[in-house]
């Protein structure tokens, strides 16, 4: 497993996610994308402090994909995001845990990953920290 970048990042554009795996008691989460040019991939989060996916579909393509600190967010974005995520069945978000989020992103101990969809799941996690995994193509 490797570090993730900007230029894995931005080989996740038009990306389909075809797995995911929730490790509840370990906070752990897997999401595993399959790029355009057919190759897989899976991220490897740890330490999870939130979890939304949101429009989950049978198909499920990423426009953009960001990640702090490698995607320097204006600190209008993170809020923005942080509150989308913290935000349950009452409409309104939960503004402690928007509070310590934003300051574990701004002194480097949490991520933040987002997908913004061209279609299916939108999906924000706030997390220690991530990996990638490269998936070996199957022998033909």
């Amino acid at each position: 497993m490797t570090a993730v970048t900007d230029i894995l990042l931005a080989a996740l554009h038009d990306a389909e996610l075809v797995a995911t795996e929730i490790g509840t008691a370990g906070r752990t989460l897997s999401l595993r994308f399959k790029r355009a040019d057919g190759t897989l991939c899976t991220l490897r989060f740890t330490g999870v402090r939130q979890l939304r996916i949101n429009g989950m579909f049978r198909q499920n393509v990423a426009s953009r994909v960001l990640l702090t600190p490698s995607k320097r967010f204006d600190a209008a974005y993170v809020q923005e995001n942080l509150e989308w995520l913290y935000t349950f069945d009452n409409g309104r978000p939960d503004a402690a845990m928007v509070e310590a989020g934003a300051a574990g992103i701004a002194n480097g101990t949490l991520i933040l990953f987002y997908v913004d969809p061209s279609i299916g799941a939108e999906i924000a996690v706030l997390s220690a920290g991530v990996t990638i995994e490269e998936i070996p193509e199957e022998p033909s």
